[in-house]
């Protein structure tokens, strides 16, 4: 009997050994085959709808920015164009297809009033450098379909010349039917940049303004108020400056939810139950502000300039490069990013925007927190102190060029082992108003229980005005 070929033995040796790894190179084979298949299967279904025009990654970071502004602002739909929602997946929210700019994909064989969108909030996905069912999809043509969006983020591009946008319409569509009655600019100006001459609401309709320039997103409810609901029950304007984002090192999220946390109080402390609007100002070349108001009410603005938090040490988080008010004002650094990457500011520069946003509002008073330390055995944040020196800078040139406006410092921390001097219903108030801001941001206790001997009920029972310094700073 002949013997086998010598290979043809070795590999039969091979196989009785190692059984399991010739199972699974067949399976590998196979799935090799699936995704032959599969991969024609895309390729033929591809030649039936336009192909994206912008890579997988930059897609991946569109939608993680889309994910992040609709988890700190829900709304009770995403809209886009068909071919752009199919790469954005996401089970938590809604998703509305469009065969084009704005008629709905022919299997839901329905029109947009069946979906609410007069009556609901949705957000709507505008592509503008193609990758689109329809090529010549403009943001003036969804303004006119859908009316003026409140609030705009801009997913890829810039500020000025955006790629891609999400448009939020919390108050629904409102089609603008017949000629337009506003100018381009007013048209748009909840989307696209507008100079300070060009915001609206910043003359009062009364006497006062008062204008408040705070570090953090709650320090003006922990260490200025009661002074500011008592300003907006006077009926007096209220203009509140955040310099920094209050991102304490985190991540998007976290400080665009404080952002919202600080509409929530201020909703509380006006009574309104209407949406904000929202506008980006140009300041300068690569200096950006955000500025919100409610809906059909001049009272109240709140304006972001979102640089980085600096940590209370004041030497700043890895996550923005160490930078911080305070290496700014001491010249370890030169200049300041804001978070959200759209700014970037000097120490000259921070004054000088700080002195226009006075000269825009024209404030009868000046509300900041103290730029000294109030005691030196319990410091303030880095952030406070700081911020309130580059207040009082801004505030000598403000003061010297135009007409007199009172300046008032109140001091942060340490005020929790200063005796208590707010009358019981001040403090209810104040601690109210905290506790509507507080559900927003996750790093605070949010009701009297979880805050039972913190200090936030200690500030919440105290204020303190620490005086001008004679800003001999």
């Amino acid at each position: 009997m002949s013997k086998r070929p010598r290979v043809f033995v070795v590999v039969l040796k091979f196989r009785k050994k190692h059984r399991k790894i010739t199972l699974i190179v067949g399976i590998l084979m196979i799935s090799i085959g699936l995704f032959a298949v599969e991969h024609l299967v895309l390729n033929l279904t591809a030649h039936s709808r336009p192909a994206p025009t912008f890579r997988i990654s930059e897609t991946a970071v569109r939608n993680h920015k889309i994910n992040l502004s609709i988890a700190s602002h829900p709304v009770g739909a995403v809209v886009g164009d068909f071919q752009r929602l199919s790469s954005f997946k996401n089970t938590k929210f809604k998703t509305v297809a469009l065969d084009n700019c704005t008629s709905l994909h022919i299997l839901n064989n329905q029109d947009s009033t069946h979906l609410g969108f007069e009556e609901n909030s949705f957000a709507y996905i505008l592509s503008l450098n193609g990758g689109m069912t329809e090529k010549d999809c403009s943001l003036d043509k969804i303004i006119t379909a859908y009316g003026k969006p409140n609030q705009s983020v801009v997913l890829a591009g810039t500020a000025e010349h955006p790629q891609e946008l999400l448009l939020f319409y919390d108050g629904g569509s409102k089609p603008i039917t017949g000629s337009a009655s506003t100018s381009p600019s007013a048209r748009t100006n909840t989307v696209l940049p507008i100079s300070l001459a060009q915001l609206p609401h910043t003359a009062c309709p009364s006497a006062s303004t008062s204008l408040n320039i705070i570090a953090h997103e709650d320090d003006d409810l922990l260490f200025l108020n009661p002074d500011v609901v008592k300003n907006i029950k006077a009926g007096n304007c209220v203009r509140t400056i955040y310099l920094t984002a209050g991102d304490a090192g985190n991540n998007d999220l976290y400080w665009q939810s404080r952002e919202r946390a600080s509409q929530a109080a201020y909703d509380y402390m006006t009574g309104n139950t209407s949406f904000w609007v929202h506008r980006t100002v140009k300041l300068a070349e690569h200096q950006y502000i955000t500025v919100i108001n409610p809906r059909a009410n001049l009272q109240v603005s709140l304006i972001f300039m979102r640089l980085p938090d600096g940590q209370p040490s004041g030497a700043g988080y890895s996550i923005t490069g160490y930078e911080s008010l305070k290496r700014l004002k001491n010249g370890d650094v030169r200049q300041l990013d804001s978070v959200d990457g759209t700014s970037a500011y000097n120490a000259s520069s921070l004054v000088a925007a700080l002195t226009n946003l006075m000269k825009t509002y024209q404030p009868t008073q000046i509300l900041a927190q103290t730029p000294y330390e109030a005691n030196q055995t319990l410091p303030d944040h880095s952030d406070h102190i700081t911020g309130g020196q580059f207040v009082a800078q801004a505030y000598q040139i403000y003061h010297a060029q135009v007409a007199a406006a009172a300046i008032k410092f109140y001091t942060g921390y340490s005020i929790r082992v200063n005796p208590e001097n707010l009358s019981q219903t001040e403090a209810y108030d104040k601690r109210m108003t905290f506790f509507k801001y507080a559900q927003f941001d996750s790093a605070v206790c949010k009701n009297d229980r979880e805050c039972n001997g913190s200090p936030y009920i200690s500030y919440t029972h105290r204020k303190y005005v620490t005086g001008d310094h004679n800003l001999a700073l």
